[in-house]
């Protein structure tokens, strides 16, 4: 894959949302890149989206000179891909695989998150429901014994591991009780963040550790 001389341009909202495992892949890569921040809707909405070219107009969006994309999944292969690590995205037919089932299940986990963070009803009686009968038991339940025995997902990291730590960060942020209750995704949560370029982004004025925009989800962190 040709490089392009210019700096990579990641655009997303001011906010964390769907963007932590993108900044986070981008820092362990050690890719450079420009922050393309929207404060406000209008910004995005009556101003880049339709102008940048792209061919699925939506954020996040990554701009590598010739190369334009959206999606955030893309992104994450586009990422490991350009920083020559397809360790990241399976350099075996099985490993493809396993990392393609992980990231299903990991998809399925972060809308069950984010019904609850949107929710219009009762959000700690939904909370509740969600993590003691609901979808989110059933995967986290899942996840914890699939890394019983072994550190990250597919046997070594994957960029399954950064978009499922990005749903347990929430899950921590939200009630770390309900994830304390899962050992192995307790340890190997601690484990992602303690790799020193991920540890050095998260304490870094680069990563936004707001969730959403203020009074816009029913749960946020700020």
């Amino acid at each position: 894959m040709k490089s392009a001389t210019d700096k990579l341009i990641f655009g997303y909202w001011a906010v964390r949302g769907r963007s932590g495992m993108i900044r986070n892949l981008l820092a362990y890569c050690e890719v450079p890149y420009e922050e393309r921040s929207y404060k406000e809707p209008a910004d995005w909405f009556q101003g880049d989206k339709f102008k940048l070219g792209l061919t699925y107009p939506n954020i996040p969006y990554i701009i590598d000179g010739e190369t334009k994309m959206t999606g955030s999944i893309a992104i994450l292969h586009y990422i490991a891909m350009k920083a020559n690590r397809r360790d990241l995205i399976g350099d075996t037919d099985e490993k493809k695989i396993r990392i393609f089932e992980a990231m299903n299940a990991r998809e399925d986990l972060r809308d069950a998150l984010r019904t609850l963070v949107w929710t219009k009803g009762d959000f700690e009686a939904e909370k509740e429901g969600l993590f003691s009968k609901g979808k989110a038991k059933l995967l986290l339940s899942q996840f914890n014994d699939v890394l019983k025995d072994r550190d990250w997902l597919v046997g070594s990291l994957s960029i399954s591991d950064f978009a499922l730590c990005d749903n347990l960060d929430m899950v921590y942020e939200m009630d770390k009780a309900k994830l304390e209750v899962y050992p192995n995704l307790v340890k190997y949560r601690e484990r992602f963040l303690a790799i020193p370029q991920i540890k050095n982004l998260q304490e870094s004025d680069r990563f936004f550790k707001n969730w959403y925009k203020k009074n816009t989800a029913t749960w946020n962190n700020v």
